[in-house]
């Protein structure tokens, strides 16, 4: 087990002190001098540039941590309501083959995208969130075992924020997240 870092998810409803735009240059450079970490939620809906990822790196302290959400294109399907600010950006392939954690051509460059951010961060967890609808089945965690070994991760690690029935099946969970 590694150490416990805190932080927030997100920070957009950090209030930095009066007179802080004088100090920092941005919102987030202030968020580090007052929080080790932070989990960035926005990359669930939509990756930013790898060069806004490696900006938001240099705007913090050095010892700062950030972790990321995986993009929803890895675990949610097109027809999941979080797509709907961003569904009209899809081809139809991507439609059809995003989503609960399918090892295919399209969601395999999903994770490369993905990772790409992390790295330009220097993120050292990404948390893949899976829907509600993505239940505790063994298609499912076949799906999941099968792309999980599949991606290349360069040292990122993958955290599992499981919904639906799996919390149901909690040494299933605990065998998922041994093996991968």
């Amino acid at each position: 087990m590694g150490d416990i870092v805190v932080g927030t998810c997100g920070y957009g409803y950090y209030r930095p002190p009066e007179g802080w735009k004088q100090r920092y240059e941005s919102k987030l450079q202030a968020f580090s001098h007052v929080f080790p970490a932070v989990e960035l939620n926005r990359t669930f809906y939509k990756l930013p540039m790898v060069r806004t990822a490696r900006r938001w790196r240099q705007e913090t302290v050095d010892d700062f941590v950030f972790t990321m959400k995986a993009w929803q294109a890895l675990t949610h399907p097109s027809s999941s309501p979080t797509w709907r600010r961003h569904r009209d950006g899809l081809t139809r392939r991507q439609q059809d083959c995003f989503g609960y954690l399918r090892c295919n051509d399209e969601v395999m460059q999903a994770w490369q995208e993905t990772r790409e951010r992390a790295e330009a961060l220097g993120a050292p967890v990404c948390v893949l969130q899976t829907p509600g609808s993505f239940d505790c089945t063994d298609e499912h965690e076949e799906q999941m075992r099968e792309l999980l070994t599949a991606v290349e991760r360069n040292g990122i690690e993958l955290a599992w924020e499981p919904r639906g029935d799996w919390t149901q099946h909690p040494r299933r969970v605990q065998s998922i997240c041994d093996d991968l």
